[in-house]
């Protein structure tokens, strides 16, 4: 199954159930808000393109004001099955953004502009930290926008290699887990996974590094996470 067309995929699974299907397991994508009428619209505010501002950090030094909730974090996001069809490398830019229930804003996990394109020989995001925790008690909408444009070139005549959105679901979890699900667009594919964390609190930690030898340092920090045997 070579194809990122939508249409493809879905026939070739419907003709042939039984066929090996390579990569993550498909989710439906759905077209970009642009004006109107869009079936996601009313519940994540689509019309509303400002983007989430973060929340106070408490001090957690001597008593907690902690409330668990149903989370989700994105580990990785890539772009599969784009051929470049112009000489030399592409520069990848764009935006993925996710918007929740709790504030149906843009939080931003992955945001490029123009100016500050990088150069990719991989397909692989560089992706950011959220402006705040987004929450999965049901639902979670992820929506994106991705453009290539040749490495020699500055203008924005560039091409959308791949555009939209859809809606991830936590439905009667009850333990954390971690999900790959591939969206198929009509140049190429888009993989993301995620972790939906059940009961989960957001957590920074600061490290002072006070004295640094002349040789360097070598800094290690291993992390575990929501019950997860899993070290990050």
């Amino acid at each position: 199954m070579a194809s990122c067309d939508y249409d493809k995929q879905v026939a070739v699974l419907y003709g042939t159930p039984d066929i090996e299907r390579r990569g993550p397991s498909p989710v439906m994508l759905f077209p970009p808000f642009k004006t109107g009428y869009h079936l996601f619209g009313s519940d994540y505010n689509l019309a509303d393109k400002s983007e989430v501002t973060g929340i106070n950090n408490w001090d957690c030094s001597n008593k907690c004001h902690c409330f668990p909730m149903d989370l989700i974090q994105f580990i990785d996001v890539k772009i599969a099955g784009y051929q470049h069809t112009h000489p030399g490398r592409a520069k990848i830019f764009g935006f993925v953004a996710a918007r929740d229930m709790m504030k149906p804003l843009r939080n931003y996990v992955y945001r490029r502009a123009l100016t500050i394109v990088k150069l990719y020989g991989v397909a692989r995001l560089s992706l950011g930290r959220p402006a705040r925790v987004i929450s999965m008690s049901s639902r979670a909408l992820i929506e994106f926008e991705l453009h290539a444009l040749s490495e020699d070139k500055n203008d924005s005549g560039d091409d959308v290699i791949i555009e939209g959105c859809t809606e991830l679901y936590n439905m009667r979890a009850t333990k954390s887990f971690i999900r790959n699900q591939r969206l198929y667009g009509q140049r190429c594919a888009l993989d993301i996974k995620y972790l939906v964390l059940i009961n989960a609190v957001e957590a920074r930690v600061d490290i002072n590094v006070i004295r640094v030898p002349a040789h360097g340092i070598n800094l290690k920090l291993l992390a575990k996470t929501s019950g997860f045997s899993n070290v990050i």
